[in-house]
């Protein structure tokens, strides 16, 4: 429950901010919890240090509300935090930017470098591979990113996220088989299916 609560903090303000960029009636919420910091309200003492991790898992789409898509000042800020949360925003980086560029597997892998540690950057492609995975007819979306993909690093986690995540996507065993079928060779290992 509270994840959505830190979810419509970001999401609301998104459109409350898209409604006045347009000049039109806004009928979404505004919010005291909502600066220019880009780290606010994960930041403040009034959020329980147990509620953390699931505002860390929105703030990088209020962060982009700041900073527009430069995704290096997102990854800075993402390592400004306590070093227990950044794998959490890192992923929600990847959700953002997977948004943001879609399949464009170059553009993903870029903005996801801009993490400063390979692991963090990792986090990034992971949440990236997710947001490109949320139904069966998005498979070969997924498939694209990470075939796309240069770092062999970067696919060996995009395939093994999205191999994850077919797992409670595809419902069929043969649907299942076909899509781990599509891995490149060097990577059809990471198709738990198989």
């Amino acid at each position: 429950c509270y994840s959505g609560v830190f979810m419509e903090n970001v999401v609301g303000a998104l459109s409350v901010n898209d409604a006045k960029k347009h000049k039109e009636d806004s009928h979404y919420h505004s919010s005291e919890w909502l600066s220019n910091d880009p780290l606010f309200p994960c930041n403040s003492s009034k959020i329980n240090e147990r509620y953390k991790f699931a505002c860390y898992n929105y703030q990088t789409s209020r962060m982009i509300a700041i900073f527009g898509t430069k995704y290096n000042k997102v990854a800075n800020a993402c390592t400004e935090i306590e070093n227990k949360y950044q794998t959490t925003c890192f992923l929600s980086m990847g959700r953002d930017v997977g948004t943001t560029f879609s399949s464009d597997s170059e553009k993903v892998e870029k903005n996801c470098s801009y993490a400063r540690l390979n692991e963090l950057a990792l986090a990034c492609i992971e949440g990236a591979s997710q947001n490109s995975f949320w139904h069966e007819s998005t498979q070969e979306t997924a498939l694209d990113l990470c075939n796309n993909l240069i770092s062999t690093a970067y696919k060996k986690r995009c395939y093994a996220t999205i191999s994850d995540r077919a797992e409670d996507i595809i419902e069929s065993d043969d649907k299942l088989s076909q899509f781990c079928d599509k891995f490149e060779p060097k990577y059809k290992s990471y198709c738990t299916a198989i």
